[in-house]
């Protein structure tokens, strides 16, 4: 450990640590981080989404600090970087130099920005890393306090993730491939360690039996379609793009050359490690939830591989090689740079963010504030006893987080909440639209985030409100980064007399985003806009903020396709909601331009659709 501390590494981690502590204060909360906050103003032996771990360390982040976004990401942090010390600790107890570790680490942009978000993975790596070391450790001298180091290190993975399961397949292959793991296996301390170890799952095994094994159920059945899936295949192309496209090759070079050498002591674990966390990943992967993440699954794979790095290419290599790494160390440090610099400019987004890029990358982070503030205007012209109520988990999540715990939001019944296994928890909190309900108020205002509904969903969305509670009144409407973000405040009386006044819904077909168009031969303007049962009020297309009258008079066309989505539309104006004209914007000079289209509901101008097209 001396070697460690007096090498010149330490500049650099500590610079590493004061530049993520930056990155942390600097980026906007993430939805997820948000809702463990939510669980850690509510402590438990576990929830319905995670075990108890990363709500723990928010909770314990945010009373050091305060709720906000250093609080709610500094345990994470600290495990990230606690991660890169147990990895060189490691690197000097075999004999290896840390300060050509480091390097190799740095360029692994998963492992640099490990811990920004407030997520599971941080803790969960950094367990993985521990009972790797401590393992090496106890195989190597048997020592109690290895093991118990080791014991520890499995009941943090416990409390962290249901993923923990995946040391085990490392346990196994560890056995069958060293000598020494399979002596150790024949001990009382090995046992014993193991028996220790699972005593983490205990609390999430006493909440999920309290509670129908929701969060079983969730992480094992519901959020998998447990069916083959051929782009699945395609796995290790979107592993190279995560770690980097030169520096994967390197590492699957590196977890080759640890099998080879898996009967010697310090690479048999390694080895172990590698191929059980890589290989199970890949083949889980084929059947697994495609749907969301896992890019980040197999990072525990790579971890221990840095440590095989540095022999790779000694310093009398072949220069093609010795350039290769350079170029890999290079490519991934750079890759780590960049997405940090695309964190930190989700806090300056608007309507151009990113610059001809693909919104969707933000959507977690983005429109939360404004949101809240306008939550806060609206809240402040409704009588005190409205109650505040979100359409979905993340979103009252990030209202409650905003408002600092000021007041509860509750939540409507969402195929958000039960896609992500947050519908139980919010069950339980009494939180959900049954608790809703159960309170008999007079007078709600509900925020919904529209982005957060499939396009054909919408409309039935606001006629089961129409339904449910009667009186649904438009407050306000508030579109961001084009309409990528889109929030509506609307009033909800229950047992009030029927009045069903939800927002128009609308669609620009034409142009794209994008398109470009020869100057003089103008574009194709066509879409449609409709809004039940009432239909809007008026029709408005703005180019490049100023309102075109020739195109505003385009509404009124007939526009029966879409009844394909939605059969039973009850507009009076069907079938003419629809709107065209040829050659719109023939007159417009050469350049970039914005087309706006929006309608008026009572009153309140609604942004149906932004676009830029190019002029040339």
């Amino acid at each position: 450990m001396t070697t460690f501390v007096a090498s010149s590494a330490w500049r650099w981690l500590w610079l590493l640590l004061v530049a993520k502590l930056l990155l942390a204060i600097a980026v906007p909360p993430f939805g997820d981080e948000v809702f463990y906050w939510q669980e850690g103003r509510h402590l438990a032996a576990g929830y319905s989404d995670l075990p108890p771990l990363t709500a723990w360390l928010v909770r314990a982040g945010c009373a050091l600090l305060g709720d906000n976004r250093l609080g709610l990401r500094i345990g994470f942090v600290l495990c990230g970087f606690a991660t890169i010390l147990l990895l060189l600790h490691w690197a000097v107890r075999r004999g290896i130099d840390p300060a050509k570790v480091l390097p190799h680490a740095l360029a692994l942009p998963l492992l640099v920005l490990a811990g920004q978000l407030a997520t599971p993975d941080a803790p969960l790596t950094l367990a993985f890393v521990a009972a790797a070391v401590a393992l090496d450790h106890a195989l190597d001298t048997g020592r109690w306090r290895h093991w118990c180091w080791f014991a520890a290190a499995l009941a943090l993975a416990w409390l962290t993730h249901w993923r923990a399961a995946m040391l085990y397949p490392v346990g196994l292959l560890l056995i069958a491939i060293s000598p020494r793991a399979r002596v150790a296996a024949g001990g009382m301390r090995f046992w014993g360690a193991q028996l220790v170890g699972l005593a983490g799952l205990l609390p999430t095994l006493w909440f999920n039996l309290g509670h129908d094994w929701v969060g079983f159920r969730f992480q094992a059945v519901e959020r998998h379609v447990w069916q083959f899936d051929a782009m699945s295949l395609l796995q290790p192309l979107e592993q190279a793009a995560t770690v980097g496209v030169l520096l994967y090759p390197l590492l699957l070079w590196a977890m080759w050359r640890a099998w080879q050498r898996r009967r010697e002591p310090g690479c048999d674990v390694i080895a172990a490690m590698a191929v059980a966390i890589a290989g199970v990943y890949f083949c889980v992967g084929l059947f697994a939830d495609a749907e969301r993440t896992r890019f980040h699954w197999p990072l525990p794979a790579y971890l221990p591989l840095l440590l095989v790095l540095p022999g790779l290419v000694p310093s009398d290599a072949a220069r093609w090689r010795l350039r290769w790494r350079r170029w890999a160390l290079a490519s991934g440090a750079l890759l780590a740079l960049a997405l940090g610099a695309l964190l930190v400019s989700l806090d300056q987004a608007d309507d151009r963010w990113p610059p001809g890029g693909d919104r969707r990358i933000g959507e977690p982070f983005l429109g939360w504030g404004v949101a809240a503030d306008e939550t806060l205007l609206q809240l402040a012209a409704q009588p005190a006893d409205t109650v505040l109520v979100a359409d979905n988990f993340l979103f009252a999540a990030q209202l409650e987080f905003a408002l600092q715990g000021a007041r509860p939001v509750y939540v409507l019944d969402h195929p958000r909440n039960r896609k992500h296994g947050r519908q139980p928890q919010l069950a339980i909190w009494g939180r959900d639209e049954a608790a809703l309900r159960a309170l008999g108020v007079a007078r709600m205002l509900l925020v919904v985030e529209e982005n957060a509904l499939y396009a054909a969903d919408t409309l039935p969305f606001y006629r089961r409100l129409c339904r449910d509670f009667g009186h649904v009144r438009l407050l306000h409407d508030r579109a961001l980064f084009g309409t990528a973000k889109r929030f509506v405040w609307l009033e909800l009386r229950p047992g009030a007399e029927h009045a069903c006044r939800p927002p128009p819904l609308g669609l620009l077909d034409a142009p794209v985003a994008g398109q470009r168009v020869r100057a003089g031969e103008g574009f194709s303007l066509s879409g449609w806009v409709l809004r039940e049962p009432q239909g809007i009020d008026g029709f408005e297309v703005r180019v490049d903020g100023q309102r075109d009258p020739v195109l505003s008079a385009s509404y009124g066309t007939g526009a029966e396709y879409v009844r394909s989505t939605w059969p039973d539309l009850s507009d009076p104006h069907w079938p003419n909601v629809g709107f065209f004209h040829h050659r719109a914007g023939a007159e417009l000079a050469p350049g970039r331009h914005r087309i706006e289209v929006l309608a008026r509901a009572d009153g309140i101008w609604r942004r149906i659709a932004l676009r830029e097209i190019v002029v040339e």
